[in-house]
């Protein structure tokens, strides 16, 4: 076997894994955002907490807010 041959369909498995838990990944951060922003609308959190959780700045919180 030469180290150039490959498993196509396990490297086709591979990717698609990998697929799933970048989507996955993305769809937790989307759940978290969508909480945070019914909490401000709530009154129960502040933009500024709620961009501290997620790792931005308020700024940029609300540009993503207003974006999606």
């Amino acid at each position: 076997m030469c180290i150039t041959e490959y498993n196509e369909l396990q490297t086709m498995q591979m990717f698609r894994e990998e697929g799933r838990e970048e989507g996955r990944e993305e769809g937790r951060e989307e759940g978290q955002i969508e909480l945070l922003k019914k909490m401000i609308q709530s009154g129960d959190m502040s933009v500024e907490k709620a961009a501290a959780y997620v790792g931005m700045t308020a700024e940029e919180f609300c540009s993503y807010k207003s974006s999606n």
